[in-house]
């Protein structure tokens, strides 16, 4: 299967939230930011040369300064914000970057379920054009988009992105990816 059963579950609190909820949790009145990390491998070569499972958060950027660690880079959130995460630059032409899963861990590693726990904050949203289906068939791009933010608390997890490289009809992977995520907190937006 080339999605995990959060991202099925995801999908169709999705299809409810684009067939035009009268959910009160986004506020129509933020105006919408796009928060898109450059992600770039400098070597692509390396990663195929990997183990399945490897861990390639050191040989893929997202644009932090020199010296700064993929896996210290912390994309800061709020209510209404989107993210997206594009192809990385780096790979040849016909190198196809798929993003199978992404998985969330609270501040103390414990792995945190899609539904009924980041649900509630994250919905997935299907890029302009493609079917409703897109996260089922190997998504290049994946759009979390902020529908909700806790009161008092700022929401910090680290995110591992399993990954997939294909190149020349062979696919090598999966791979690992384990930056971190905040969701500011709702007190943070009124001053």
């Amino acid at each position: 299967m080339r999605i995990s059963k959060f991202i099925l579950l995801a999908m169709f609190s999705l299809s409810l939230f684009t067939c035009g909820s009268d959910d009160d949790s986004i506020d129509d009145t933020l105006e919408l930011t796009i928060i898109t990390p450059s992600p770039s491998i400098a070597n692509v070569d390396a990663i195929l040369a990997l183990p399945a499972d490897s861990d390639i958060t050191d040989l893929v950027s997202f644009g932090q300064a020199t010296g700064v660690s993929t896996a210290d880079v912390l994309s800061v959130l709020e209510l209404n914000d989107q993210f997206v995460l594009q192809r990385p630059a780096g790979l040849l032409p016909d190198d196809i970057f798929i993003y199978e899963n992404i998985y969330f861990y609270d501040e103390i590693d414990e792995l945190i379920e899609f539904e009924g726990e980041i649900d509630q904050y994250l919905e997935l949203i299907i890029p302009i054009g493609e079917t409703a289906d897109y996260y089922e068939l190997s998504p290049t791009t994946v759009i979390l988009q902020v529908i909700d933010a806790d009161i008092d608390f700022d929401l910090n997890w680290k995110y591992d992105i399993e990954c997939y490289i294909e190149r020349g009809g062979v696919s090598y992977g999966p791979f690992i990816i384990d930056p971190k995520m905040r969701v500011k907190r709702k007190t943070t937006l009124d001053n």
